[in-house]
Order: C-alpha cells, then sequence, then structure tokens
C-alpha cells in the first residue's frame, strides 16, 4: 500500500516528537535537585542544541513536503524557512527566544522549592516545561507553517 504525502510527514513529525521527548527527559535527568542551576549550566547547552535539531528537523521536512505537494500538482515551490523563518530554530513554538523559554525549566523548580512543594514535585515542574517545549514543536510547525503557506499562495 503506498502511502500519502500528509501520511508520511505525519509519520516523521510523530517520530521527531518521541525522539524530542525522550532527548528532554534523558537530559533532564542529569539535573541534580541539590545544585539545580549548577547541573543545570552544565546540561543547557545540550538541551539548546537537542532543541535546535528537532525545529531544524521540523522546518526542513515541512519544505520537503510543500515542495512535493507543490510538485504534485504542476508548481514550483521556492520558499524555505530560511527565507521565511530564518530564526524559527532559535525559538520556542510560542516565539519567545529559546534561551529563555528553555531557560526557564530549573526557575520552576527553585520556585517549587521556595513554595514548600517536595522535591520530585518540584523536579516535575521543570521536566513539565522541557517536555512540553520538546513534545508540541514538530507538530505546531506541521501545523502552522503548512498552513500559513497554504493561505499565503492564495
Amino acid at each position: 500500500m503506498v502511502r500519502s504525502r500528509d501520511d508520511v510527514l505525519a509519520e516523521y513529525l510523530n517520530e521527531l516528537t518521541k525522539w524530542g521527548l525522550s532527548t528532554a527527559v534523558k537530559l533532564w535527568s542529569h539535573v541534580d535537585i541539590a545544585d539545580v542551576k549548577g547541573t543545570w549550566a552544565e546540561i543547557f547547552p545540550a538541551v539548546m542544541a537537542a532543541h535546535e535539531g528537532l525545529v531544524t528537523a521540523a522546518l526542513n521536512a515541512v519544505d520537503d513536503y510543500m515542495t512535493m505537494k507543490a510538485g504534485d500538482i504542476g508548481f514550483r515551490y521556492d520558499v524555505t524557512w530560511r527565507q521565511d523563518r530564518p530564526n524559527r530554530p532559535s525559538q520556542v513554538y510560542w516565539g519567545e527566544d529559546s534561551r529563555k523559554g528553555l531557560g526557564s525549566a530549573p526557575i520552576r523548580v527553585l520556585w517549587g522549592i521556595k513554595n514548600g512543594k517536595p522535591p520530585e514535585v518540584a523536579m516535575a515542574l521543570g521536566a513539565n516545561h522541557l517536555t512540553r517545549i520538546f513534545g508540541t514543536e514538530a507538530h505546531q510547525i506541521g501545523r502552522t507553517v503548512t498552513l500559513e503557506r497554504v493561505l499565503a499562495s492564495r
């Protein structure tokens, strides 16, 4: 059975999401409740690189999808994310700079500790923040970029 381009893109975005979630969890597991700031500083470059890689892969996949879909109906698709969204890999899905967006994970932990949360609950606040970002990016890009480009072509 031949899969549609839509199905192939959706499957790829699902795989990116799984990878992003597992990567975020693995990286977060290195944060020590006894030294949140220090251990976060150690893993932060890897968190940033993983996020940028995830976003870039999703943007490339959408560009490839749009190019093939346009070709299917006899058109050429010339715009890439590097032209219309060059800063997107350094942003989180709500548009904030990724250093700040991702960097608020340890702040959530410290806030939880300050407000009397048990250590495991405080750590979950930071983990949930990272997994929400990594778990949302690929599909958010798939939805918004594809829709914006379809609307722009009309």
